[in-house]
C-alpha cells in the first residue's frame, strides 16, 4: 500500500457529504452576490401585525428561512452558499477545509500517524507487508479548486476557514507546484482587466503537468457567450502562458480558448512512458510523483512469479 500523501492540501467544496454549519461573523467588507434563495419570499404578515417594523421584521424572518432551506440544499450537493444580513455574513460550508501554510517540519510526523491509523484499522485483515511512499511536503499537487468570491475592489480567489467560517483571501499556495501558484496570481489579474471573463464566474481549477504545461478552467453560473468569451480567453491563455488552454464552463456547455483543452502527464515505468490524459473536473491523482511510484509499485507486484509476488487486489480508484 502506498500512502500518497499526508492530508495537507484537497483545495475545493465539492466533497459528498457536507453537512450545514451555521454562525454569524462580522466581516470587514461584503460581497456584491445577492442571496442563493431563487424563491421571493410570498409570505403574508399576519393580521395583528400592524406596523411597518412589524412587517419588515416578519419579511426577513421568512426571507432567511428561505434562504436557510436553499442553503442546506445547497450544503448537501457539497456547495458554499452564503445569507447576508446587515453587517454580517452566515456562512455554510463543508468540513474539512485544509490549512494553507502547512509545515513541511511535521511532515514526518503527520505521515507516521497517518500509518498508525491505517494499520489499526485494518488491523489483522491485511497480512502483507505495508511499503509507504513518502510525497514531498511542499509544492506537490498538480491540480487545485479554489472559489472566486467577487467583492467592491474586484474577484478574489478565497476559501472558506473551516474554524472560523470566513471567507480567507489566497495569493499563494505552498503545497501547489510552481506553474499553478503563477497562475494563481495571473488569474485574478485577467478576470479583473476583462468583464467578459469575470462575469458570474464563481469556482477556478487551475492544472499543471512535470513538463510545466498548464491549463486554467473558470466555471460560471450563467450561460457562457463564446462570442464575447472566446477573444478575451484566448488574450488571457496567451498571457497567462497556459499551453493547455484557458477553459470556460457553464451548465451544460465547455467552451476551450487558447489550447487543446488538455494536458498531457507522461510517467515512466521499466523504460516505457505511458501518458495520462488530464483535464479540468475529472478526477485523477494531483501528486505526479506519488502517481508515477504508484504505477512502479503496481507494475512491479504483477509481473509473473518469482519476479513478482503474485495477485494483485486494486482498490484505487482514477486515472
Amino acid at each position: 500500500m502506498g500512502a500518497c500523501c499526508v492530508p495537507t492540501g484537497v483545495i475545493g467544496f465539492r466533497g459528498q457529504g457536507a453537512t450545514l454549519v451555521a454562525s454569524h461573523v462580522a466581516t470587514p467588507r461584503q460581497p456584491t452576490s445577492r442571496c442563493p434563495s431563487r424563491r421571493p419570499c410570498t409570505r403574508r404578515p399576519p393580521a395583528e401585525s400592524s406596523g411597518i417594523g412589524g412587517a419588515r421584521r416578519l419579511a426577513m424572518a421568512s426571507a432567511l428561512a428561505t434562504c436557510a432551506r436553499s442553503a442546506a440544499r445547497s450544503s448537501k450537493r457539497g456547495r458554499v452558499v452564503e445569507v447576508r444580513r446587515g453587517s454580517g455574513v452566515t456562512l455554510a460550508a463543508p468540513p474539512g477545509t485544509s490549512l494553507l501554510d502547512p509545515d513541511p517540519a511535521k511532515y514526518q510526523e503527520l505521515l507516521h500517524a497517518k500509518v498508525k491509523r491505517v494499520k489499526a484499522t485494518l488491523k489483522d485483515r491485511v497480512r502483507v507487508p505495508m511499503d509507504v511512499i513518502p510525497s514531498e511536503p511542499l509544492r506537490h499537487r498538480m491540480k487545485v479548486t479554489f472559489a472566486i468570491r467577487h467583492y467592491e475592489d474586484g474577484p478574489h480567489i478565497v476559501v472558506c476557514d473551516n474554524i472560523t467560517r470566513q471567507w480567507i483571501d489566497v495569493e499563494q499556495y505552498p503545497c501547489a507546484c510552481e506553474p499553478v501558484q503563477k497562475l494563481m496570481s495571473g488569474l485574478i489579474e485577467v478576470l479583473r482587466e476583462f468583464p467578459e471573463l469575470k462575469r458570474k464566474a464563481w469556482l477556478t481549477e487551475l492544472l499543471a503537468n512535470s513538463a510545466g504545461d498548464a491549463l486554467a478552467c473558470v466555471m460560471y453560473k450563467e450561460p457562457i457567450c463564446e462570442e464575447e468569451f472566446v477573444p478575451a480567453a484566448q488574450v488571457a491563455a496567451e498571457r497567462l502562458g497556459v499551453s493547455a488552454g484557458f477553459v470556460g464552463r457553464s451548465k451544460r456547455k465547455r467552451v476551450v480558448a487558447g489550447g487543446p483543452g488538455i494536458l498531457v502527464q507522461k510517467h515512466e515505468v521499466d523504460g516505457k512512458v505511458y501518458p495520462q490524459i488530464h483535464q479540468e473536473h475529472v478526477f485523477s491523482q494531483s501528486n505526479a510523483r506519488i502517481c508515477a511510484e504508484m504505477l512502479r509499485w503496481t507494475a512491479a507486484r504483477t509481473r509473473p512469479p518469482p519476479a513478482g509476488q503474485g495477485d494483485l487486489l486494486e482498490l484505487y480508484c482514477g486515472t
